[in-house]
């Protein structure tokens, strides 16, 4: 591929940097499963499964010191599970997500290692109709065991949060 743009941040906080990589080679492989049974009258449990592992190195010129590096913030592995429930108009989810080692610049040095970082995260929905108007109430809890983790290097994300949503349809 050529011409492969990536931003990432660079100096200052909230500047970014743009960078033209040149040549890249990215290869890997999606691996998706998706198994829903109903062990019971009006329950259905559903479980999806998500695997990915992506090589994309820089190979613009044999001369860079990162030549053959993986490209800033592009994990080698990655992956999800997300199990649902539903009941009588209730629902109940459990996500969980990982994201591997990466490096938050050029060069794949111990200096610019970004450690991994998993997340998981649950809710509970109900259902309801008020004469004519459908509602759904969802409460989620969001890092539920409120890991330390960086999405990009110095712009942490929240440790444990609660959100409470309530959606219509009329």
């Amino acid at each position: 591929m050529r011409d492969k743009i990536i931003a990432y941040p660079k100096g200052q906080q909230f500047r970014w940097t743009m960078l033209n990589l040149g040549i890249v080679d990215i290869r890997g492989a999606d691996i998706n499963a998706l198994l829903t049974v109903s062990p019971a009258e009006d329950l259905y449990i559903t479980g999806r499964v998500q695997y990915t592992f992506q090589r994309a190195i820089d190979v613009t010129s044999p001369a860079d010191n990162y030549y053959r590096h993986q490209i800033p913030y592009i994990p080698r592995h990655s992956g999800s599970a997300v199990v649902n429930a539903t009941w009588r108009g209730w629902g109940l989810n459990y996500s969980w997500i990982y994201v591997g080692v990466r490096y938050n610049q050029q060069e794949n040095i111990r200096y610019n290692h970004t450690q991994p970082w998993y997340t998981s995260d649950i809710s509970v929905s109900k259902d309801l109709r008020l004469g004519r108007v459908g509602m759904r109430v969802l409460v989620e809890v969001n890092n539920l065991l409120s890991q330390d983790y960086d999405v990009i290097i110095n712009y942490p994300m929240p440790k444990r949060n609660y959100r409470v949503t309530i959606t219509t349809q009329i």
